[in-house]
Order: C-alpha cells, then sequence, then structure tokens
C-alpha cells in the first residue's frame, strides 16, 4: 500500500496540514481547527487498521506515520499509552490495538 499518503488529517477540511501547536495539540493550517494530538493519533492509526490490519511498526514508522516533528518524550508517551509492544531479541516492534 504504497500509495496511501501518511501523515495527520485535519477532521474538518481533510487537509495535511496538521502542525503541532504544543506537546498535547494539533492545529491545523488550512482551516485553523485545533484538536488533541493523542485523540488524533488513536484515530489515525484506528483508521490505518482498518486499511492494513495487523500492521507492525517501529518507532521510526510511528514518527512517519505522524509526519511532524515530535520530541523523543512525547513520542515515547504515545507509544506507552497507545500501542502494545511485541518483544524480538534485535529489535522492538509495536502494534495498535
Amino acid at each position: 500500500m504504497d500509495g496511501l499518503k501518511k501523515g495527520m488529517k485535519c477532521a474538518d477540511c481533510h487537509a495535511f496540514d496538521m502542525q503541532m501547536l504544543s506537546n498535547r495539540l494539533f492545529m491545523c493550517s488550512s482551516c485553523g481547527a485545533v484538536v488533541g494530538l493523542e485523540n488524533q493519533i488513536k484515530e489515525y492509526f484506528s483508521l490505518y487498521s482498518r486499511i492494513i490490519p495487523d500492521e507492525v511498526y517501529t518507532r521510526r514508522d510511528i514518527k512517519d506515520h505522524i509526519n511532524t516533528d515530535l520530541s523523543e518524550y512525547t513520542l515515547q508517551k504515545i507509544i506507552k499509552s497507545n500501542f502494545r509492544k511485541l518483544d524480538n531479541k534485535e529489535r522492538i516492534y509495536y502494534f495498535s490495538p
């Protein structure tokens, strides 16, 4: 599914212009809508999981999907609260429940 565009999409105007307003908020650059960071990410991976079920992610994959500049601390909080960890000896993988 390489044809899918990755990134946060505004629920109001459907633009891919979501920018981080703070550590907890996204703002759409097109229409000005403000949404919670964690809710937006949950919604994104929930919809993405419907298209590609049982997808497994690395930290880099998650950051690429979100497609914005998250601090490592914020990324770790999002992963801990929204993903389940799959143990592997060489790498750590996550999947969205």
